[in-house]
């Protein structure tokens, strides 16, 4: 926050975003300081007519903005709350791998051991097992898409806890349809 405020405090041409690399986080800023604006960066004399480059380390997220971005994109999972008669196998394999690589993309932004990185490694390690069923000796005389629709079942009663224990954890809260499965999860036990 304060290299932002930096930058804007020199960006004399108005364009808040000058510089912002999006992807990255960091604010740089190469504009012409006016030539009465002398400034002192960084423990630095910076004179009037030098450019100024400012790098910030990437921004950290917090463990609840981590879970809240979980949240959102669960939110949208069909595979974790729609009826089987409703899954396509097909598209029950496509969402399962795009939930893994999610959670691979977070788990990486998480503090190592923490609590949440814990709770994605299961969810994970879920999928992975989801996965895995459909491909096992028995699959194969009961039929692929069978085995997987069946462990379907095993995979939502692993994940959907967690994800309630994330979303009390973290204050962050579901939609309507993974919420009513939260709350058919807790009515079943």
């Amino acid at each position: 926050m304060i290299f932002k405020n930096i930058i804007e405090k020199f960006n004399m041409s108005g364009d808040k975003n000058a510089g912002r690399d999006m992807n990255t986080a960091k604010f740089v800023n190469k504009r012409n300081i006016q030539a009465n604006a002398p400034a002192v960066i960084a423990g630095k004399n910076v004179k009037a007519g030098h450019d100024v480059i400012i790098n910030a380390a990437p921004v950290q997220k917090t463990d609840a903005q981590i879970a809240r971005d979980l949240m959102i994109f669960m939110d949208d999972r069909r595979v974790l709350f729609n009826s089987h008669s409703s899954e396509v196998p097909h598209h029950v394999t496509m969402s399962i791998e795009e939930i893994r690589k999610y959670l691979t993309k977070l788990m990486k932004q998480t503090q190592p051991g923490s609590d949440l990185e814990r709770d994605l490694t299961a969810i994970r390690s879920a999928c992975r097992e989801l996965m895995d069923m459909s491909y096992l000796p028995h699959a194969a005389s009961f039929g692929r898409d069978r085995a997987l629709l069946f462990g379907l079942d095993k995979f939502r009663a692993n994940v959907i806890p967690i994800l309630a224990h994330i979303s009390e954890q973290y204050g962050v809260y579901a939609e309507k349809d993974l919420a009513a499965s939260f709350l058919r999860y807790k009515l079943d036990r």
